[in-house]
């Protein structure tokens, strides 16, 4: 159930945890963000910090059920679309709950404004701003909208993070970084969870009948920025040269019937396999031979370090931030180069790899959840 606010401002400290407030756009289990939110909430010692949610759109599909299971509490909030309505919402929040807690942790920075001033004017002492992405928005109007919003960060926001150096600097500028006010939160993993595992593998491949393909892998949303169209074109140019391929799409999202479309105009509809939204993303990475990432843009996709910690070469366009490059398994290609140039790539590199142990880079490179969580969590203890 989605709790709705007390109508008395409650006085008095609520829980003996620490309690965050999150605030997103949605909960979906397709949101990238709240995948990197839910890794850390699981991870974190409960008794000591507690994550609650406040969000405005999809109401399918979510982990409100694991949330509240948790100990957490979920709010739903009137679209910000619906300006008047949602700024008399966020004030009749914050004077009801703003006791509660200790921060403010905001996942969509063009709301700021709005919120955060909001939670200061009601004593929420820390507002934390957290970029996820290193461009304002794939759509220019909004990019344009989102970027004029964001100019207040600096006097809204008290406490700065970003899920890369390069998300940091898109935000919230070099200086930032140089003088060390940003946290770095990695999009950390469970890695024994994704660590190659060979009888997975068969498994898999036996249920899905890829018993001899050469299986090429994406996760991710269906939208503009994930750039499936390109990636359909790659795998064209892979099935031309080489008839025993196969790629799986993994992810739902509103461009799914594009895609579909271009899929079958290209006579590949038995050669791609989407599978929807999956809890095994693990396992199917097992099944992959190679995995191919065109996005646009991206802040530090946490696909790519799953990825990696399954011992699967990557072909990652050179959009995406160097820091994604954990281990040598990561191989950076222009979106400006053909897709028979990618193909070429990807047929090259799969014939020279085999699979291997990673999780040794991947937890030297600070991407280790149980650690990456237990250094939140000390953040969030010291904000007094």
């Amino acid at each position: 159930m989605i709790l709705g606010i007390n109508k008395f401002k409650v006085s008095g400290v609520i829980d003996l945890e620490k309690r965050i407030l999150h605030i997103t756009s949605s909960l979906r289990k397709s949101s990238g963000v709240m995948s990197v939110i839910m890794n850390y909430y699981k991870n974190i010692d409960r008794e000591k910090i507690q994550f609650d949610f406040l969000f405005f759109r999809d109401l399918e599909d979510t982990y409100q059920d694991e949330i509240e299971k948790m100990g957490g509490e979920v709010y739903l909030s009137p679209d910000p679309k619906n300006i008047l309505k949602f700024i008399r919402f966020i004030n009749q929040f914050f004077y009801n709950k703003s006791n509660e807690y200790i921060a403010v942790h905001l996942h969509e920075a063009y709301l700021n404004s709005l919120i955060l001033p909001v939670a200061k004017k009601y004593d929420i002492k820390h507002r934390i701003i957290h970029n996820h992405a290193t461009k304002y928005s794939d759509k220019k109007i909004n990019s344009i909208r989102n970027k004029i919003l964001c100019i207040p960060i600096k006097k809204t926001a008290n406490h700065f993070m970003a899920c890369s150096e390069a998300a940091g600097i898109f935000l919230f500028g070099k200086n930032e970084i140089e003088k060390n006010n940003i946290y770095i939160l990695n999009n950390a993993i469970e890695i024994n969870k994704f660590k190659f595992c060979k009888s997975i593998r068969e498994k898999i491949r036996r249920e899905l009948l890829l018993e001899d393909k050469l299986v090429v892998g994406h996760v991710g949303r269906f939208n503009e920025p994930k750039n499936h169209v390109y990636l359909i074109e790659v795998f064209s140019e892979v099935y031309k040269k080489n008839k025993n391929a196969l790629l799986i799409l993994i992810g739902e999202g509103p461009l799914s019937r594009k895609v579909r479309s271009l899929v079958k105009e290209l006579n590949l509809t038995s050669k791609v396999l989407f599978l929807g939204l999956r809890t095994d993303v693990n396992e199917l990475m097992q099944a992959m031979d190679i995995f191919v990432l065109p996005s646009l843009y991206e802040g530090l996709p946490v696909v790519a370090v799953e990825a990696q910690a399954s011992g699967l070469p990557c072909i990652i366009s050179n959009s995406i931030t160097d820091e994604i490059k954990i281990t040598d398994l990561v191989t950076f290609k222009s979106l400006n180069q053909s897709p028979s140039e990618w193909a070429d790539d990807i047929l090259n590199i799969n014939n020279k790899h085999s699979r291997y142990d990673t999780s040794r880079k991947i937890i030297d490179a600070g991407y280790d959840i149980k650690s990456a969580a237990s250094r939140l969590e000390e953040y969030y203890v010291n904000l007094e």
